[in-house]
């Protein structure tokens, strides 16, 4: 069953497929950063705002990074593997 799922699998890690997203997996990574950086960690307001905070902020106005990272992944996993292109 493993020699299957590894056949099947194999072609999209192959080093030349992996190549051609390395654009998107930079895009993916510089928009993480940009949000980092304009947070700073904590909203400017201390997590009191007008507008609902993003799923990514927790209840006190702290990035959430698991929720930051899982939401990095499941994008660029899905427009690698999908052509899924998510906001």
């Amino acid at each position: 069953y493993w020699r299957m799922l590894r056949n099947a699998w194999q072609p999209a890690f192959a080093p030349g497929t992996l190549a051609r997203y390395v654009d998107l997996m930079a895009t993916s990574a510089r928009q993480l950063c940009d949000i980092l950086t304009a947070r700073g960690g904590v909203l400017p307001s201390g997590g009191k705002h007008d507008a609902p905070a993003p799923a990514y902020v927790t209840p006190e106005g702290y990035l959430d990074l698991n929720e930051l990272l899982a939401r990095m992944t499941i994008s660029v996993v899905g427009e690698c593997a999908y052509g899924y292109v998510t906001c």
